[in-house]
């Protein structure tokens, strides 16, 4: 985590220049990473690590509260951190599903519940490894879940709620925390319009499959402007964003973020290492950091 003032007074988080001026906030740009050598871990070893997705506005004052508060945007989810489930570790060719376990264990135990899934990551495993790991082990009100309608699993409308269906049935949940339209970019959001897609998220919500909606976004700010004018009953944005990304004109996290805040979307941060390319920087950086 960065220290407490860090990069552009708070503008990672979600921190607003009065919030600063009245209140005694320290921004952080956080991230907990299982990695080797970095920390003690039985699974360390194996170079395997979490990327976990920071929910906005993360306050720290440690002198009133001696830790982590509740997040002021997501009062459901627990400590601002989330576990993804794009990059499991592996034994060979499939996922370690005991190291998964003990990590799933670890991450509850310490207090977290937000989980994140997609039915492509893993090569359409990560949805039942999660069941074998989470969902059929802790009580359902104890986790946020999050998954994705992604793209290419479906070529009509009438398609799309059986594979919501499904998701459903391999997750091992009765219910969706939030369901999202995945990986939106201009190719993606003229697909979602013509199957009516923000149409099937609204069902959702309104027959209680899911209690939030939202889209995962990986385009320019302005057609996110366009999208969010056009579909202002979405509750959340995923972006990507890190201290690279932060100016990037491909892209445009800063830009996207801005976006989001004008319109009053909650914004849940992806790639917050990038990938894990941030968490092996050349030393010049190490040293600025």
């Amino acid at each position: 985590a960065m220290r407490p003032g860090g990069v552009h007074r708070g503008g990672w988080i979600g921190l607003r220049e009065q919030d600063i001026q009245r209140r005694p906030y320290a921004s952080f740009f956080g991230y907990f990473l299982v990695w080797h050598k970095k920390v003690t871990y039985p699974y360390a070893d194996k170079r395997s690590f979490i990327f976990l997705y920071i929910l906005r506005f993360f306050r720290y004052d440690k002198k009133k509260t001696g830790g982590l508060h509740m997040n002021k945007f997501f009062p459901e989810i627990k400590k601002n951190f989330g576990f993804g489930c794009m990059r499991f570790p592996m034994n060979g060719e499939v996922v370690d599903v005991g190291a998964v376990m003990e990590m799933v264990d670890y991450f509850m135990a310490s207090g977290f519940n937000y989980f994140d899934t997609a039915r492509p990551y893993h090569s359409g495993t990560s949805e039942g490894v999660l069941r074998q790991c989470l969902t059929s082990r802790y009580p359902r009100e104890s986790f946020v879940l999050t998954n994705k309608l992604s793209m290419g699993l479906f070529n009509s409308r009438e398609e799309i709620r059986p594979v919501f269906e499904d998701q459903l049935r391999v997750c091992g949940v009765e219910y969706f925390d939030v369901y999202m339209l995945h990986w939106l970019n201009k190719k993606n959001y003229t697909i979602a319009e013509k199957y009516d897609e923000f149409g099937f998220l609204q069902q959702l919500k309104e027959k209680g499959l899911a209690r939030k909606t939202g889209f995962s976004y990986h385009d320019t700010a302005d057609l996110l402007d366009e999208i969010l004018t056009k579909h202002p009953e979405v509750d959340y944005v995923l972006l990507q964003i890190n201290y690279l990304d932060w100016e990037s004109d491909a892209i445009q996290s800063r830009l996207c973020y801005e976006t989001c805040v004008k319109h009053g979307k909650k914004v849940i941060v992806m790639e917050p290492v990038k990938g894990g390319s941030l968490a092996n920087i050349p030393d010049r950086a190490k040293e600025i950091l």
